[in-house]
Order: C-alpha cells, then structure tokens, then sequence
C-alpha cells in the first residue's frame, strides 16, 4: 500500500534511507562515509522536505511495517522544461525483490501523467547495477547527461535515465 508521508514519518523515512544506502552503495561509496550517515541529520532534512513540500513523498507499507519510499517533482534540471524528476527512491533491503520498488515508482507515474509532465527523469551511480537493471527493465532509458559528484572524498559518476510519458502532449509552463 502506498501513502504520501506526513512529517511524522520522517524518522522512519531517514531510517529506510540510511539503511538502504549502507547495503546498496556499499563498494561504490567509501565504507566511512556510509557508516557516517545519521539517521538524526537525515530526518531533519525529510522534515524540511515534508514541510517546505518540495515535491511529492510517498511512504511504501508493506504487511511488517514500512518498506520504503519515493520523492519526486518537478525536474530540477536546467534542460527539465515539461518533465518530472524522481528525486530518490529506497527499498529497504529486506523488502527487495518483492514488488515494492515498481510499486513506488508506478504510483510516482500515475501522478506524474495526471499532472501532464511528458517525461520522468532520474539520476543513478554509474557503478550501481542494480538500480540501472531496475530502472531498464520498466522502460527508463539513458539519455546523454552526466554529472560528477564527490561523496566521501572519491569521485562519483551519475548518469541520468529517461522515460517519455506516453500520449501526453506538454501543458505545463515553468
């Protein structure tokens, strides 16, 4: 089941993204900086989020509690006219494999669509197979942006990945 999270939920929505990223980043990200991540300091920004309503936050709640979550908006890209951007989706790793994922990112479509963006784009690790495979296999392709960012003192490439909303024609102005 998916609902948009609230503010109370910002401690449960840190926990699932620390914890995911500790399993899903380990060996692309340095082993210190994922042991570093607060889950306090991650809660406050999930408030702030919440709070400032940057963009849309669903929370995933499977049968044994929440499972994870999908933040997403409009695009932040300067080339972003028209389209939407997932800003973060997590599962946490107990829960992979098991549907919840499409779950997410399907609810994050539907209300994409219903506010006529005519794209979804995301931002993924290079070296993140996983999540690359994911993404591919529900129809998100590469386009031709890459970014760089440092975390934890190495050099991370970012590739972006696209996925054109079918039959909708752009309305939206920025």
């Amino acid at each position: 089941m998916l609902r948009l999270a609230t503010i109370e939920d910002a401690e449960t929505i840190a926990g699932i993204h620390v914890r995911t990223w500790r399993t899903a980043y380990k060996g692309i990200i340095p082993a210190q900086h994922l042991a570093s991540l607060s889950i306090e300091e991650r809660a406050n920004l999930w408030r702030r989020v919440i709070s400032e309503r940057h963009g849309t936050l669903l929370l995933a709640v499977a049968s044994h509690g929440e499972a994870g979550f999908i933040s997403f908006g409009p695009s932040r890209d300067k080339d972003g006219n028209e389209k939407a951007e997932i800003y973060a989706i997590y599962v946490l790793p107990k829960f992979w494999h098991q549907g919840i994922g499409g779950e997410l990112l399907e609810g994050a479509e539907r209300r994409i669509k219903d506010n006529h963006f005519i794209a979804v784009t995301l931002w993924v690790f290079e070296k993140n197979a996983l999540a690359r495979q994911f993404y591919e296999a529900r129809g998100f392709g590469l386009d031709a942006a890459r970014n760089e960012e440092t975390i934890g003192g190495l050099l991370l490439a970012e590739l972006r990945y696209e996925k054109r909303m079918p039959n909708l024609k752009p309305v939206r102005s920025r």
